[in-house]
C-alpha cells in the first residue's frame, strides 16, 4: 500500500513522466504484465493519481465507458479482468496484451 504522502507526491509530479524514456516506460510496462498475476490494481492507482493517461491512455479511454447489456463492467474494468484470466490460463505476454487492449480494436464495429 503506497502512503498518502507519497500519493499526493505521485499525483503532483505526473506531468514529469514525460520525461522517462520511452523504453523504460516500456519495459516497467511488460515486466508488471509478464507476471503471473499483473498488478491490476497498478492502473487503478495510476487513474486514481492522473498517471495512466501517461503510461496507457487508451486504457484510461475505457473509464465509463459502457458496453452492452451483456457485459457487467465498463470497457476499463473488462480489459483489466481479461488481461488477469489470460495471466490466470498462463497465456503468452502477446495475448495477456491482447486482452488487455482488445476492446479497443474492435471498439466502433
Amino acid at each position: 500500500m503506497i502512503e498518502a504522502k507519497t500519493m499526493a507526491g505521485m499525483a503532483n509530479n505526473a506531468g514529469l513522466t514525460g520525461k522517462i524514456s520511452r523504453e523504460r516506460m516500456r519495459d516497467e510496462f511488460i515486466t508488471d504484465r509478464d507476471e503471473s498475476t499483473p498488478d491490476a490494481g497498478a492502473f487503478y492507482g495510476a487513474q486514481k493519481i492522473r498517471y495512466l493517461r501517461f503510461i496507457a491512455p487508451a486504457l484510461e479511454e475505457g473509464i465509463g465507458c459502457d458496453q452492452n447489456q451483456a457485459h457487467s463492467y465498463d470497457v476499463f474494468e473488462h480489459n483489466l479482468r481479461s488481461l488477469q484470466h489470460a495471466a490466470d490460463n498462463d497465456w503468452s505476454f502477446e495475448v495477456r496484451l491482447a486482452a488487455c487492449f482488445t476492446m479497443w480494436q474492435t471498439r466502433g464495429s
